[in-house]
């Protein structure tokens, strides 16, 4: 058809569902229709036919549905009516004495040859008996109902460690920037954000804010709470960020929490991770639990907990169990976490009971094991805290826990600005059995801006049921260990990753918990500030991209530019083959490419902020990662340094379609 507006009759054999298509301009959009044809089975009663027929009344749940073999279509609780036709058989001079309508869900039956019935959520076998006389004869068909209740709500991510507010050290003041990506090669999406504050949360209350991302742009929102959402300071909690509707792909989102209080000191912060709301069964119940490691509360550090609820009709419960270093029990804590609401913990292991905490001794290594309640979906994460400092290190749970991980940019090496830049790396053994662990850090040694072969290290180490093993500095304890070489300080190794799998002999699936930390050691040239630094978590082929993964590109958005900030990326290999080939594309914040750079990705690549942006200055920059070779899966972040204090903020790539 052709025109503004069209008409169209479908043929009998047409029924079903259908997609039109309506294409303007060379741009396409589809929509989806039920086409219902002749309902239900024909009926022979004393020779005359009578058929079933539906209808539907009543506001139905928006977008629910019944689905009859006709097409029909209506929401949960909805009456149904339902008629046989003819009703009383006067083409051949039948009488009809009775109709009796079974609806299958042991409720009283219908009678008349009219009938209404509200069928609740499931499936459904009815039966239609007619009664007739003149002939006289009983005859009966059946018909399967299928009621669905209200459809999934709109895909949507949620973004923990949204702030706005004045920070522990005087003249600090944290915000949270954020930068939304549409992913989608070619067309515009419409996403809505809502601020979850802590508290119960009314979805049909909740204040959205829509924006409109056209193709391969971003939009950038800095201090997002007090901007977008009018908070005023002392504000906290999640953002969530989803589609206009459910065909709305997701966006790839980069939040950045940090201190802005005094320019001439630069910032230190945090990205937390964004998580998907769930769609059907809920990722985090009470079959998965999900562990955060390498968390302490002592003189150097303390810890504060974040609860997420996903679920937005409903409460969900949180257990939280608390593990010393050798894997001996140090408490339990019950939250309730109200529906899309928030809940935080501020020093929840040495903390008054009083004020929700267990009271336990300062700990300088611990676990915690988050087991939510069936049919609740719960996003934990912590911060550990730099005393001095307060600048945050988060921690949040492997999506897909395993065996073997890759920890990249394990790194012992001097920064642009004089930083001394080195790593800690942490590993978990949450099961019961004791096992054997092999570690090898690869790496490539540099001396005076000359770099020497690529390097590895490997050794074993055996782990007790339920212990904690962390190390400060690995890249100098790890050699000093392993290799019994001399660590200089004048040297830097670089181009560093370190590779957690079980040694020989290790059968147990039961999977390992890792956590890798890099970190300024100096900040501003004096040790008394404490340290700043970022997280790297363990990565698995599901994080990473590739012909042999669902998602065939990785997005990085948020990225900066200036004379302020840097930004540069990694890429390493997360499974099979190294040394193959991939295509970093660039894209300023109104889609414009900047760059394509191709890119031989390694066990660890990479790609500095000269390289990328080529000198331009800007902000909300985005990166897609594509065309990756075949037999490779790539994994990759992005370190976005300030110039001034040396610190990094951490953004994990995502893998799209």
């Amino acid at each position: 058809g052709s025109g503004p507006s069209i008409a169209h009759t479908y043929a009998q054999t047409s029924v079903g569902n259908r997609t039109v298509s309506l294409t303007v301009g060379g741009c396409t959009k589809s929509y989806p229709i039920v086409i219902t044809g002749p309902t239900g089975p024909t009926l022979d009663c004393g020779g005359t036919n009578f058929q079933i027929q539906g209808a539907t009344f009543q506001a139905a749940t928006a977008g629910a549905g019944v689905s009859l073999p006709a097409g029909w279509q209506a929401g949960i609780g909805a009456l149904l009516t339902f008629v046989a036709t003819p009703p009383n058989g006067a083409s051949t001079g039948a009488t009809v004495q009775a109709y009796d309508w079974d609806w299958g869900d042991n409720t009283a039956h219908g009678s008349g040859s009219s009938a209404t019935h509200a069928y609740a959520e499931g499936s459904w076998n009815a039966v239609l008996s007619i009664t007739t006389t003149n002939p006289a004869g009983t005859c009966s068909a059946s018909y399967s109902v299928a009621v669905t209740g209200p459809p999934p709500e709109p895909l949507a991510r949620i973004v923990g460690g949204m702030a706005y507010a004045n920070g522990a050290i005087a003249g600090t003041v944290w915000q949270s920037d954020v930068t939304i990506f549409n992913p989608h090669p070619t067309q515009e999406a419409t996403y809505k954000m809502a601020f979850l504050a802590g508290g119960a949360v009314d979805l049909k209350s909740l204040e959205f804010k829509s924006v409109t991302v056209g193709a391969l742009k971003s939009v950038s929102f800095p201090n997002v709470l007090g901007t977008e959402f009018g908070q005023s300071r002392g504000s906290s909690g999640a953002l969530l960020v989803r589609g206009a509707d459910v065909s709305t792909p997701l966006p790839s989102i980069t939040s950045r929490t940090f201190n802005n209080g005094d320019s001439t000191k630069g910032t230190f912060g945090l990205s937390v991770p964004t998580t998907q709301t769930p769609s059907g069964s809920p990722p985090q119940g009470s079959t998965l639990p999900q562990i955060l490691v390498g968390l302490r509360d002592n003189d150097d550090a303390y810890t504060n907990i974040g609860l997420v609820n996903l679920i937005s009709s409903d409460w969900s419960h949180a257990l939280l169990t608390f593990f010393d270093r050798e894997g001996a029990q140090l408490g339990l804590l019950h939250v309730d976490v109200p529906p899309y609401g928030v809940a935080q913990l501020y020093k929840p292991l040495t903390q008054a009971v009083k004020d929700g905490g267990l009271a336990s001794p300062p700990s300088a290594l611990y676990r915690v094991q988050v087991d939510v309640g069936a049919g609740g979906a719960v996003y934990p994460y912590a911060t550990v805290i730099d005393a001095k400092s307060t600048d945050p290190f988060v921690v949040t749970p492997t999506a897909a826990p395993s065996t073997s991980y890759l920890i990249p940019g394990v790194v012992r090496q001097t920064g642009r600005n004089g930083e001394r830049f080195r790593s800690r790396v942490t590993v978990a053994n949450p099961s019961s059995s004791g096992r054997r662990v092999k570690i090898t850090l690869g790496y490539v040694l540099c001396d005076a801006g000359a770099c020497g072969p690529a390097s590895s290290v490997v050794g074993e180490i055996g782990m007790n049921p339920g212990q904690t093993q962390s190390w400060d500095d690995f890249v100098k304890v790890w050699l000093s260990a392993f290799d019994h070489s001399e660590v200089s300080d004048t040297k830097d190794y670089k181009f560093s990753y370190v590779d957690v799998r079980p040694a020989s002999g290790d059968d147990l699936t039961a999977p390992l918990i890792v956590l890798g930390e890099t970190y300024n050691e100096t900040p501003n040239g004096d040790a008394s500030h404490g340290r700043v630094g970022f997280q790297i978590p363990g990565f698995t082929p599901a994080d990473g991209a590739g012909t042999a993964v669902a998602g065939k590109r990785l997005i990085l958005t948020g990225l900066t530019s200036t004379a302020d900030y840097r930004t540069n990326i990694a890429l390493f290999a997360v499974a099979s083959d190294t040394t193959k080939w991939c295509t970093v594309h660039v894209y300023a914040q109104d889609g414009t490419k900047l760059a394509d750079v191709p890119v031989q990705v390694g066990a660890f690549t990479s790609v500095d902020d000269k390289t990328l942006f080529g000198g331009i200055s800007g902000v909300g920059y985005s990166i897609v990662v594509d065309n990756i070779d075949e037999g490779m899966t790539v994994g990759g972040y992005a370190t976005i340094i300030d110039n001034t204090s040396g610190d990094a903020t951490f953004v994990k790539a995502q893998p799209a379609p």
